[in-house]
């Protein structure tokens, strides 16, 4: 029993001597190049390698994760050895590639990690190493410049990335317009890609899509050469039932033909305000919007909403003409928060109304006396035409002059026909046929002959 206690003693003296004497290197990490770097810079950075354990550690080496190849990387003022304690600075260099990129996949402009560097190195008896990252940095050159937010058509604001734009109302359409730029040198292009071609992307999204209706939140295949903009514009209708604050968010990434990209996030905040009561006119027509000369009524259409934070019973809505001190009203509605409501109002002019154009006011109530919204349109009142009298005109007949046609005499014309004789019906023509048959013959009978004496000889 005391032997195995005194082996149990040993075996652990034996392990913390162990631990004691247990070599330990920690290392820097390297980021090199900065928000300011182009691809092709030659960068460095300088990272310190310590000894934290109790043994030397000899045959230090410096290697990465990476293709050195592809980063031109290269150590110096790499240690052989270091003692218990010691640090020694080593120096990282690269040629930043055409390939590298500006931006991380949350679109920052920060030092991105591409790979470890490793120290290793030998304690006399076991291999120690330690890793690091190698983060890259270069400059982003597609950002926005500017988003533009329309309220309902009228109201503008220029919005930077964090800003918020607030008094929105549900019911308001808001048209956002996404200037962007290409902020590289065009004389760069010798030394890499400059240009996106059909690589922009812009998203949008915004945190409650079922309150605030997006009408594209997507648009693609942007072109965009060094040193110009572009704008994109999106619409966004905030819907009935928003209240409260949402996030506008707009990404925009590229990629240049050599496979770096860039790009830029940006988020605005939309702050929707409801009241406590109000009842919004959604639209507002007359019909006819014309009257005849001899007309005197007209209907009043309108679509209300409410769109404050309380149910109302107490609606109203009134119609008047105050050239014409008409005043017509529909009172004791109910409508609840986030309903619609259409209703129409008869209207009836004095049969003397003069012709001319009308403004027709139109406004909402809630407790049936408080102004909510008000619209304004135009009733015209047409003239009547009168025709003028017409007087009848007697038809005059006018006799054509008789002229007197001479007779006109035509002379024949005689056509003649020439005759012709043929050659052999000539006495000159008989002649040589008569003296061509003789000559036949006396040919014939030469030949008769030349035979004849052939056979006798």
């Amino acid at each position: 029993m005391k032997k195995f206690a005194f082996l149990s003693v040993l075996l652990l003296a034996g392990v913390l001597l162990a631990g004691v004497a247990s070599a330990q290197l920690t290392l820097e990490a390297a980021t090199l190049g900065s928000d300011k770097a182009e691809r092709g810079d030659n960068v460095s950075d300088t990272v310190t390698l310590t000894n934290t354990g109790s043994t030397t550690v000899t045959g230090i080496t410096m290697s990465t994760s990476v293709d050195a190849g592809h980063y031109s990387l290269a150590f110096s003022n790499v240690p052989s050895s270091l003692s218990p304690g010691q640090s020694q600075a080593v120096t990282v260099n690269i040629v930043i590639p055409n390939d590298a990129d500006a931006v991380d996949n949350s679109l920052d402009n920060d030092p991105i990690q591409v790979g470890n560097i490793i120290a290793t190195g030998n304690d006399g008896a076991n291999q120690v190493s330690v890793s690091a990252p190698l983060n890259v940095q270069i400059e982003n050159h597609l950002e926005i410049k500017d988003i533009i937010i329309t309220v309902n058509g009228e109201e503008e604001h220029s919005l930077d990335d964090g800003d918020d734009l607030s008094d929105l109302k549900p019911g308001d359409k808001l048209t956002i317009e996404i200037e962007i730029e290409n902020t590289f040198d065009e004389d760069d292009d010798d030394k890499f890609d400059v240009d996106f071609d059909e690589s922009i992307t812009i998203e949008l999204e915004v945190s409650d899509d079922d309150e605030l209706d997006l009408s594209d939140d997507e648009l693609d295949e942007i072109d965009l050469t060094a040193e110009e903009t572009t704008s994109e514009d999106f619409e966004i209708d905030i819907e009935r039932e928003a209240s409260g604050s949402y996030t506008l968010r707009i990404r925009v990434m590229g990629t240049t033909d050599d496979g770096s990209t860039h790009g830029q996030e940006a988020e605005i905040e939309l702050d929707v305000d409801r009241e406590s009561h109000e009842v919004l006119i959604d639209s507002a027509t007359l019909s006819p919007s014309r009257l005849a000369c001899d007309a005197t009524r007209f209907e009043a259409r309108v679509e209300i909403a409410n769109t404050g934070r309380s149910n109302e019973d107490e609606v109203a809505i009134e119609v008047r003409i105050p050239s014409l001190n008409i005043v017509e009203r529909l009172e004791g509605l109910e409508l609840d928060r986030d309903d619609e409501m259409r209703r129409t109002i008869p209207v009836s002019l004095p049969s003397n109304t003069k012709p001319g154009t009308y403004n027709v006011e139109i406004q909402t109530f809630w407790n049936d006396e408080i102004e909510s919204d008000g619209e304004i349109v135009t009733l015209t009142v047409s003239e009547c035409e009168t025709t003028a009298p017409t007087t009848p005109t007697t038809p005059v007949v006018t006799t054509p002059p008789t002229t007197s046609t001479p007779p006109t005499t035509s002379t024949p014309v005689t056509t003649s026909r020439a005759s012709t004789q043929s050659f052999w019906d000539s006495t000159a023509g008989i002649a040589t046929l008569v003296i061509g048959i003789i000559v036949i013959i006396a040919i014939i009978v030469v030949l008769i002959t030349m035979l004849t004496r052939k056979s006798a000889e």
